[in-house]
């Protein structure tokens, strides 16, 4: 069941893609090229952001366990990451701001 329904956000996400890309050296103007009205049947602004949501929490998912990969390969006694510490209070304070709006509740913008 989890690959089923893995393999039906794949495709979602193919389909939501699928009219924004342009052949590499293609010349876009956006007003022009693109419907500003174009909602790819997401209904109103809170799914358009859960859908968003959900796409970035899968990146940061697969990047951490890139890094976990890389971490458990790396030689024994290999430098640390001079930059993990920074990276963790990154994390953390992109972890409070995700949290702090779906605290304040509010509209969700589609009157």
């Amino acid at each position: 069941m989890e690959g089923t329904l893995n393999d039906k956000r794949q495709k979602r996400r193919a389909e939501f893609i699928a009219p924004f890309r342009v052949k590499p050296g293609a010349k876009v103007t956006l007003a022009k090229n693109f419907d500003p009205r174009f909602k790819a049947g997401i209904k109103n602004k809170k799914d358009g952001v859960a859908l968003l949501e959900e796409g970035v929490r899968q990146q940061r998912e697969a990047l951490l366990e890139v890094k976990q990969a890389l971490k458990a390969q790396a030689p024994e006694g290999a430098a640390p990451d001079p930059f993990e510490h920074e990276q963790e209070q990154e994390r953390e304070q992109q972890d409070r701001a995700d949290v702090e709006p779906a605290q304040q509740g509010g509209g969700d913008g589609d009157g």
